[in-house]
């Protein structure tokens, strides 16, 4: 499934040309991340191909960003002894770097994680004075700043164009990441469409978990709370950190309820719409009528599920016991997603098969 993510979803692998098209246009950049990124070694390769096929003068290195400020840090990982002993403390290591040739550091994409706020501010210093004291048409490094979403970017921060993976990615990639997941299963075109729906709103943008929801299938659509519990305490990420779901047993009804709203409640309308076609002239008989909030109804589709209960019972309507349970079935489902409740799953069943 993983292959799926980067390599089939459009705006997934937009992100990855737009990070190779920047460093390849020699422009820094501040790429902002979730914390939980779908299988970034896979990301970090794709990125890595796109460059070094473009470009072989340049190498990319990563690595955690260093407690050593900016400066100091460079001079020691990029320079040789006899390099760092022609630096004098007059000049700023930032105009020393940038002045001198052959270092590792000027033919290289250096590639910093897990930046903190302060470590951000003082990068982004750096990289300006850096980028400002280099010699005209001489090369130099490119820098690439990997920070979370819950870090603020520093006001007045110049030379860093910024990609956000909140702001490329939305749920709709999401939601296609789990439909193409879930070919499996023996489901149906409509139960196939339910799970990647009730799978892409409980995730949100976890990609990860949604790849061990969607292969729990049906187990999950029964019990999603025990599914995800399952797969916190058997599964782990792609980076080998523990699965967790820190949201409330009410909000995890709440997306639950939002999903079938998108999926079952326009087949219900599909089929009160169906039903009063098929029994149109008997409904039309029976108006006009008052409907639960006292409104005067005088057309046939204008007539509620709960309304057609009613006229079944007085006999207008005649149903055989299993037309009868099955209208019974969507009215109550209808009602329970009016009162913001989650429809039992045998209930969907039900609903999605008719």
């Amino acid at each position: 499934m993983e292959q799926i993510w980067w390599n089939s979803i459009s705006k997934a692998a937009y992100l990855i040309r737009s990070v190779a098209d920047t460093l390849l246009s020699g422009r820094n950049l501040l790429l902002v991340i979730p914390d939980v990124l779908p299988w970034r070694d896979d990301m970090m390769e794709l990125i890595s191909k796109a460059i070094s096929s473009a470009d072989n003068e340049r190498r990319l290195k990563e690595m955690d960003c260093p407690d050593q400020p900016p400066g100091k840090f460079l001079l020691d990982e990029f320079c040789k002894p006899e390099k760092r002993a022609e630096y004098r403390p007059g000049k700023s290591i930032a105009s020393f770097l940038a002045a001198s040739e052959g270092i590792v550091l000027n033919s290289s994409y250096l590639w910093l994680r897990n930046i903190s706020a302060k470590q951000l501010t003082d990068w982004c210093s750096f990289i300006s004075e850096y980028n400002k004291a280099i010699p005209y048409h001489a090369q130099r490094g490119v820098f690439i700043l990997e920070v979370h979403e819950d870090i603020r970017v520093p006001k007045g921060i110049s030379g860093l164009h910024t990609i956000s993976f909140e702001k490329i990615i939305d749920p709709f990639d999401v939601y296609t990441f789990c439909a193409l997941s879930c070919t499996d299963g023996g489901f149906s075109e409509r139960e196939r469409l339910y799970l990647s729906q009730t799978v892409s709103s409980v995730c949100g943008q976890d990609v990860e978990l949604c790849k061990y929801c969607i292969a729990q299938g049906k187990a999950f659509l029964k019990d999603p709370a025990e599914c995800l519990n399952r797969i916190i305490e058997n599964e782990f990420r792609s980076n080998g950190l523990p699965f967790t779901y820190p949201q409330s047993s009410d909000t995890l009804n709440t997306k639950i309820w939002e999903s079938q709203i998108k999926t079952l409640f326009p087949i219900i309308e599909q089929y009160r719409s169906r039903f009063v076609k098929k029994y149109y002239q008997q409904i039309k008989s029976a108006l006009p009528v008052e409907n639960a909030f006292g409104e005067s109804i005088s057309s046939p589709c204008d007539v509620e599920l709960g309304t057609l209960i009613q006229l079944t019972a007085q006999g207008i309507i005649s149903l055989s016991s299993s037309e009868y349970d099955l209208l019974d079935c969507f009215r109550n489902a209808r009602n329970t997603l009016a009162h913001l409740r989650v429809i039992p799953y045998d209930d969907a069943v039900i609903i999605l098969r008719n």
